[in-house]
């Protein structure tokens, strides 16, 4: 998401066997075009709010961003900055990067296709102050 708007990227991964589920393929995106040889680091972002106690409702999305961006001293992201509607926001630096996670809760370590409705989320999560942690209804 570095620039002036975020927007949908394509990203390449791998299929591997999870080793505490058989026979679940666990996507495992290849980030570093994005992030580059940073630690990643994953948000869950709640669209549809929580079940408590339990799973999430709906669907969810992970936002993953270098997790050493503040000691590496790394400009603040762009396009988080443009979008945040106070300056007491969190502030973002470095690239960052967005996925849907699928549905059921079996395939939880799936990835789906990000769509527009996904990248307004994405947005609005950011314009409210999104702090890097886990985050509920956006």
């Amino acid at each position: 998401m570095e620039g002036g708007e975020p927007r949908i990227v394509e990203v390449s991964y791998k299929l591997e066997q999870r080793g505490e589920i058989p026979n679940v393929p666990t996507h495992r995106p290849d980030l570093r075009s994005v992030l580059g040889d940073a630690t990643p680091w994953p948000t869950t972002i709640q669209i549809d709010g929580f079940k408590e106690p339990g799973r999430p409702l709906g669907r969810s999305l992970t936002l993953v961003h270098n997790d050493h961006f503040q000691e590496q001293k790394k400009p603040p992201n762009k396009c988080t900055e443009a979008l945040k509607q106070q300056s007491t926001a969190y502030q973002w630096c470095d690239n960052l990067i967005g996925f849907h996670n699928a549905e059921p809760a079996e395939h939880v370590a799936q990835l789906d296709d990000v769509t527009e409705d996904d990248v307004r989320a994405f947005k609005k999560y950011f314009a409210e102050g999104g702090n890097g942690k886990d985050a509920r209804k956006h």
